[in-house]
């Protein structure tokens, strides 16, 4: 298996992102995710899991708007694993 690592800027540390009708706090990177290339771990220089690489936005044309991607946090994560049990 390949493994890569990047450096990624956040752009932002913890912003809410309204998807239908639920509200996932995710962090914004400067990060391109393409199709098939999500789910991967988002951590800190010292190993620390922030999030995990989950989706980017589209205009309203449906048009992929790159350079904006988003990492759902731990946190999120956390919260619906501990509601889904």
């Amino acid at each position: 298996m390949d493994w890569r690592i990047l450096m990624v800027m956040l752009q932002h540390l913890f912003r809410n992102v309204k998807y239908e009708d639920i509200t996932i706090e995710a962090v914004q990177l400067s990060l391109i995710i393409n199709e098939g290339n999500s789910g991967g771990p988002l951590i800190t220089e010292t190993g620390e899991l922030v999030g995990i690489t989950t989706f980017r936005l589209r205009d309203n044309q449906n048009n992929i708007i790159y350079g904006t991607s988003f990492a759902i946090t731990t946190k999120s994560i956390k919260k619906f694993l501990s509601s889904a049990i």
